[in-house]
């Protein structure tokens, strides 16, 4: 124990600077991947837990054309714009709203 900067001082051990680290995977072999862009929180893929991003719908759904993505409307904004290749057949669809895919 000793001193501490001079920004704050309290008596007792005081602990900053700490990081966790661990592996987190996102699911996979998804029959239905749901996208919400403006989503922040535990992306699971579904209804209530959206990815926020394209590319993790894309990556999760099952490799033989039978997946779908359901892309909550209204969420993308002119930042949400993504680049991505898809390689495997899929369904993309709007629950609400407008996509518009490969448009300025």
């Amino acid at each position: 124990m000793g001193t501490t900067d001079s920004s704050v001082v309290y008596h007792g051990w005081n602990i900053d600077d700490a990081s966790f680290t661990g592996t987190f995977s996102l699911p996979t072999n998804l029959s239905v991947a749901w996208v919400d862009f403006a989503f922040v929180g535990i992306e699971r893929g579904t209804s209530a837990k959206p990815f926020n991003t394209l590319g993790e719908a894309v990556a999760a759904l099952r490799s033989n054309g039978s997946g779908v993505i359901q892309i909550k409307g209204n969420t993308a904004t002119n930042s949400s714009k993504e680049t991505l290749k898809i390689s495997k057949p899929m369904t993309i669809r709007a629950s609400s709203g407008a996509v518009t895919i490969g448009g300025t």
